[in-house]
């Protein structure tokens, strides 16, 4: 359905972490084979090069936002975040959605998505 790497970027980020969560790591898998280094992204590189990440691609230091507090740092901690609870690092994403949400960034979606992380953590989800 999407038309151009942008989008592309941005609907494989959040299939990805649909499927890890429903545990169809196999289906998980097969989104991430398209998303290579070379894509033409124009806006959407946080969702870029956290898939890279997810691929064995980059290292999740790479990640580490320039600007903390800013809407983009948010977004790329807050699939750090992702990555470290899918991969069993529950501590590790746990303290990194709790930096995201002291950081104060509240409009950004990944201030708003930690937020509801930790709250579905506390609930004992």
């Amino acid at each position: 359905v999407s038309t151009n790497p942008d989008m592309r970027v941005a609907t494989s980020y959040w299939l990805y972490l649909t499927l890890r969560r429903l545990d169809r790591g196999a289906e998980a898998a097969r989104v991430l084979e398209p998303i290579a280094a070379d894509l033409d992204v124009i806006e959407n590189h946080e969702y870029h090069r956290l898939l890279l990440l997810y691929r064995g691609m980059l290292p999740v230091d790479s990640l580490r936002a320039a600007e903390p507090g800013s809407v983009a740092s948010a977004s790329a901690a807050y699939g750090v975040g992702a990555w470290h609870w899918l991969e069993g690092r529950r501590d590790e994403a746990i303290r990194t959605w709790e930096a995201i949400v002291a950081a104060g960034q509240w409009p950004a979606f990944g201030h708003i998505a930690a937020e509801a992380e930790l709250a579905r953590v506390r609930a004992g989800g």
